[in-house]
C-alpha cells in the first residue's frame, strides 16, 4: 500500500510539474506573440512613413550621437531635424525640432531605441530642451518662438491656450497648432523674470493628437 501511495504521489507531483511548466511555456508564448505583433506593426509603420519621407533614418543607424539625455529626468536635447509621429488614427506627420540638424527619425523608433538601451523604461520623454550660456534665455526664447511661429503657424503674441504655474521658478505655457490636418500642442516652461539670468536651458514638450 505504501508503495502504491508513493507511486501515486510521484505521478501527481510529475503532473503538477508538467502543468506548471506548461503554464510558464504558455506565458512565454503569449509574451513572444505580443512582441512579434508589436514589431510587425512597427515594420508596417516604417514602410508607410518611408513612402512619405524617403530620407527617414533607418532604425539601425540611430545612436546616442543624435540626442543627449539629462542625468535625472527623461529630458532630451534632440539633434534630429524632424520627428515623424503617427496619430492613433494612423495619420503620419513630421514635426520640426528646434535647432535640429541631423535628419528625420520615426518617433516610435526613437522610443524603441531608448527602451532597448534602457535609457527610458516603459514611458515617453517628459520634455525636450535646448541648452545655452547663462544670460541668453531671452534671445533663445525669441528664436524659439520665431522658429515654431513659422513652422507650426503659432501666433505667440496671442495668449496661450493654457497657462499653469509649474514651480516657484516657472509656468507652463501651451499653444495649440494644426499641422497637415493633425492637431497638436506645443508647451514650454516660461521662466519668471527673477530666474532668467540663471537659466541655461529652455524645456519644451510637443504632442500630436488625432483630428
Amino acid at each position: 500500500m505504501k508503495r502504491i501511495k508513493c507511486i501515486l504521489f510521484f505521478m501527481l507531483l510529475c503532473c503538477g510539474s508538467l502543468t506548471c511548466e506548461g503554464g510558464k511555456a504558455n506565458v512565454k508564448n503569449t509574451i513572444g506573440n505580443k512582441a512579434a505583433s508589436k514589431e510587425n506593426k512597427l515594420e508596417e509603420l516604417r514602410a508607410r512613413a518611408k513612402i512619405l519621407f524617403p530620407d527617414m533614418m533607418e532604425y539601425e543607424k540611430i545612436s546616442s550621437e543624435y540626442f543627449e539625455k539629462d542625468k535625472d529626468f527623461y529630458i532630451f536635447t534632440m539633434k534630429f531635424s524632424n520627428i515623424i509621429y503617427e496619430t492613433s488614427e494612423g495619420k503620419i506627420v513630421k514635426v520640426p525640432i528646434f535647432r535640429g540638424t541631423m535628419g528625420d527619425v520615426l518617433y516610435d523608433d526613437f522610443l524603441k531605441y531608448c527602451t532597448t538601451k534602457k535609457i527610458m523604461e516603459g514611458c515617453i520623454e517628459s520634455a525636450f530642451d535646448v541648452k545655452f550660456k547663462k544670460g541668453e534665455y531671452n534671445k533663445v526664447l525669441d528664436e524659439f518662438k520665431k522658429f515654431y511661429g513659422r513652422r507650426l503657424s503659432i501666433n505667440f503674441k496671442e495668449m496661450p491656450t493654457e497657462m499653469s504655474p509649474y514651480s516657484e521658478e516657472e509656468q507652463l505655457n501651451t499653444y495649440a497648432f494644426t499641422l497637415d490636418g493633425v492637431d497638436g500642442e506645443l508647451s514650454f516652461y516660461y521662466l519668471y523674470p527673477e530666474y532668467i539670468d540663471k537659466a541655461a536651458k529652455l524645456e519644451y514638450v510637443i504632442r500630436v493628437f488625432s483630428k
